[in-house]
C-alpha cells in the first residue's frame, strides 16, 4: 500500500509539473509518501482503486481534511510521540499499526509497525535461521 500510495503521489507531481511546467521531471518511479493535501487531490476513490486501502481510505481522506482545516499536523509535531498516539486513537480507523506508520511517516520511530503479515515474515526467518 506505502508503495502504491508512493506511486500515486509521483503521478500527481508530475501531472502538476506539466501543468505549471516546473522543471524537469523526476526519471525514477518513486514518489514522495503524499502530504494531507495531495491525499485530498488523489481523492478516497483513487485511493482505493489504487492502493488497495478499501474503508481504510474513508479515513485517510477524513484525517487529512482534519490536518488541512486545522492544522493539527503542527500540533502534533510539538507533542511527545505518546501524546500524538493517544491522539490518533480518537481517529475511527486507526489502530495500532496504522497509527505506528503513520508516526513514522511524521519522523517519529518509538512504535514499530506490526500486523500479523509483520509477525509471519518474523517467524519465516526465525524458522530459517533455526533449521539452517
Amino acid at each position: 500500500m506505502a508503495k502504491d500510495l508512493c506511486e500515486l503521489q509521483l503521478k500527481l507531481s508530475r501531472s502538476n509539473r506539466k501543468k505549471h511546467q516546473l522543471g524537469k521531471m523526476q526519471k525514477d518511479g518513486v514518489g514522495n509518501f503524499p502530504i494531507s493535501k495531495e491525499l485530498l487531490e488523489i481523492g478516497e476513490t483513487n485511493l482505493r482503486k489504487h492502493c488497495g486501502l478499501g474503508m481504510r481510505a474513508r479515513y485517510i481522506i477524513k484525517l487529512a481534511q482534519k490536518v488541512e482545516k486545522n492544522c493539527i499536523l503542527e500540533k502534533f509535531e510539538k507533542e511527545r510521540s505518546f501524546s500524538v498516539y493517544a491522539s490518533l486513537k480518537k481517529f475511527k480507523g486507526f489502530g495500532p499499526f496504522s497509527i505506528a506508520t503513520t508516526l513514522m511517516c511524521m519522523g517519529s520511530y518509538e512504535k514499530v509497525p506490526a500486523d500479523s503479515e509483520t509477525k509471519r515474515h518474523l517467524q519465516e526467518v526465525v524458522s530459517n535461521f533455526m533449521y539452517h
